[in-house]
């Protein structure tokens, strides 16, 4: 066994398995062929293409009223993964203050994680919490992708207060 790198720079093991000449019971010999064995490790961590503050504050029921993060505001790839959006997961490490982040379709709190198809689907969104205390808010998150190759903490920030203005809702601002 063996280790090298490929054309695009990524490690591999690789196995080799030489020919080898076996006494058969019946005093025949036969002869092995040689098996390659190329298994890719993928060291390389996700890339994070966009992170940016959300645009337009809405209601999102029961007098609620948050940001949807989209893939306009919130997008990370990885080369390895094909494009597929299930393969990147966004770890939260520090959650939001101020507010909280849900996931739409099942009306839960995300508290741990979401992935980059959430987002593509419209799926999560930050809350502003009942009694806002700053003008902004932010969350820290680590990607990951399948190979749990994981880039460092990142920061999402949102700004409260221009929002709340602009919405008629300032008064519930407390600074």
């Amino acid at each position: 066994m063996r280790q090298a790198r490929n054309s695009s720079g990524q490690s591999q093991v690789v196995t080799v398995f030489e020919p080898l000449d076996l006494p058969m019971p019946d005093s025949e010999y036969r002869r092995l062929c040689i098996v390659n064995l190329c298994l890719c490790v993928c060291q390389d961590p996700p890339q994070l293409v966009r992170n940016l503050a959300p645009g337009r504050l809405q209601s999102v029921g029961a007098g609620k009223y948050g940001f949807t993060i989209g893939r306009d505001q919130l997008m990370a790839t990885h080369s390895q993964s094909g494009g597929q959006p299930d393969d990147i997961t966004f770890i939260i490490r520090e959650g939001p203050s101020r507010g909280h982040l849900e996931n739409m379709e099942t009306g839960r709190l995300v508290r741990r994680k979401f992935s980059q198809k959430d987002v593509n689907d419209g799926k999560i969104v930050y809350v502003i919490g009942d009694r806002p205390t700053s003008m902004s808010d932010s969350f820290v998150f680590r990607v990951q992708d399948e190979h749990h190759n994981s880039l460092a903490d990142q920061t999402f920030v949102v700004s409260i207060r221009r929002f709340l203005t602009d919405f008629g809702l300032g008064h519930r601002l407390v600074v």
